[in-house]
């Protein structure tokens, strides 16, 4: 498994191993290795690019920020942060950059409901979809666990019968979970290397109780504003953004 890392080694390991590198090549072999290898926090990823040449920038928070712990809902500022440091370098590479991030940087693990379009050549778009699986595998474990506990029959209104909650799985058109033989699960088929997979996830886990205050309605009615002004972010977007407050 990955291995946590400090900020303080993280900078000798830049300093003494990345800045060594000569070629775009290089830097982009040393980051993919480096996110296998650490657990990531926002700040390290903010150092690789503040050093990293300008036109390396957004591939290399790219390739950095699926390692980068719980950073779709408790990091979100952090997020919106490294975009902008990239764009202090290269500001046309912020749009691209925030398109080939919004799918793991607005994902909700807690509620993860949607449509999903991922062209899993994309390494955020990659993590996306494994973390999905991951979270269809434990949902459908659990609706059979929970109607054992309670003495039912559990209730199975999947689309294939096998309580997942992942629908319409599709890559390039095409349905990836029909097999020759028999209907494979979602959380088990073996993802294609490229290409775009879309599909649509519904959860049947119950919604997590509130632990404290609820998010007033202004603050709420304020973020739309910011979000949605001057084309900051497409309707979606801000939807998905948004989602993390129901559990804040």
């Amino acid at each position: 498994g990955r291995v946590p890392l400090s900020l303080a080694r993280c900078a000798v390991l830049t300093t003494g191993c990345f800045s060594t590198c000569l070629t775009d090549v290089q830097r982009s072999v040393f980051c993919e290795a480096f996110s296998e290898a650490f657990v990531l926090k926002a700040a390290h990823v903010a150092l690789f690019a503040r050093i990293s040449p300008p036109a390396m920038g957004a591939r290399i928070v790219q390739t950095l920020l699926p390692a980068v712990k719980d950073s779709p809902n408790d990091r979100p500022m952090g997020l919106l942060g490294l975009r902008n440091k990239v764009a202090i370098y290269k500001k046309r590479d912020e749009a691209k950059l925030r398109r080939d991030v919004s799918s793991l940087s607005l994902l909700n693990l807690h509620n993860p409901n949607g449509s999903y379009r991922l062209d899993l050549e994309k390494q955020c778009d990659r993590a996306v979809a494994v973390r999905l699986q991951v979270l269809s595998c434990y949902e459908s474990e659990m609706q059979e666990r929970w109607a054992r506990e309670a003495g039912k029959v559990a209730v199975d209104v999947s689309q294939n019968f096998d309580f997942e909650t992942a629908r319409n799985v599709l890559h390039e058109g095409h349905d990836i979970l029909v097999g020759d033989d028999e209907t494979l699960c979602f959380s088990e088929v073996p993802l294609p290397t490229v290409g775009v997979m879309t599909l649509d996830y519904a959860t049947r886990a119950p919604p997590v109780p509130a632990t404290a205050a609820k998010t007033s309605p202004e603050v709420v009615e304020s973020l739309c504003s910011l979000l949605s002004s001057a084309s900051r972010l497409p309707g979606p977007e801000v939807i998905q953004a948004l989602r993390p407050l129901a559990h804040r």
